[in-house]
C-alpha cells in the first residue's frame, strides 16, 4: 500500500470486521498494528488480508 486513500480503505475494512481492530499506522507507514480476538495464529492472518483485502484495494487503484 502506497497512498493514503489505500492504508485508510484497508484499515478501515480490517476494522469492520467482526473481532479486528486497526490500531495504528507505522510512522514509515510499512505495517498497520491490528487486535484481532479469534486470531490464532498470527502469520495465517496476515496472509489473509494480505491476499484478501488489501490485495483487492491494490487492485483497484492500479
Amino acid at each position: 500500500m502506497q497512498s493514503d486513500l489505500e492504508i485508510f480503505l484497508v484499515a478501515n475494512l480490517i476494522s469492520l470486521t467482526p473481532g479486528t481492530l486497526t490500531l495504528d499506522v507505522a510512522p514509515d507507514r510499512s505495517f498497520l498494528a491490528i487486535h484481532s480476538i479469534y486470531a490464532e495464529d498470527p502469520d495465517a492472518l496476515v496472509a489473509e488480508l494480505k491476499s484478501g483485502m488489501e490485495y483487492r484495494v491494490r487492485d483497484i487503484f492500479r
